[in-house]
């Protein structure tokens, strides 16, 4: 287990390379990849703040937290209505929103309490909805 690490100058390139008994750059590579792997997954994950705030318009909110909280074990059909309500919401998009929202409240497997948040949303999205600008013109 006793090697011998030395420093060798390649002739073709002039670098230094740290190189053991055997020739090749283990050393070097074994502290170099931790290193950069440690310095490119350091600013992964979420970072030391709260969740983003929910999107609002002229005091009104849309919860969307409020909606997963109701939903912990959702159906896959379910999981998806609340996907497209987290994408119209992102993109600001209320109308598609309640679209998703309605057709949620239709669902016949919801408890009274997951009822209540989708309906409260639903309202919540047409607040928005009527507080949004008018779309521009397309132009000519």
């Amino acid at each position: 287990m006793n090697q011998t690490i030395r420093m060798k100058t390649t002739r073709e390139s002039g670098r230094k390379e740290w190189l053991s008994r055997s020739g090749s750059g283990v050393l070097a590579t074994s502290l170099v990849l931790p290193l950069m792997a440690s310095l490119l997954l350091g600013g992964c994950g979420k970072s030391g703040g709260s969740a983003p705030p929910p999107p609002a318009a002229s005091g009104t909110t849309l919860d969307i937290e409020k909606l997963q909280q109701a939903f912990p074990s959702a159906t896959p059909e379910i999981q998806d209505d609340i996907r497209k309500v987290k994408f119209a919401c992102r993109y600001t998009q209320w109308k598609n929103a309640e679209e998703a929202l309605d057709k949620l409240a239709a669902e016949p497997s919801l408890t009274d309490p997951q009822k209540q948040v989708v309906n409260d949303l639903i309202e919540e999205a047409k607040k928005l909805e009527a507080a949004a600008p008018a779309p521009a013109a397309p132009a000519q």
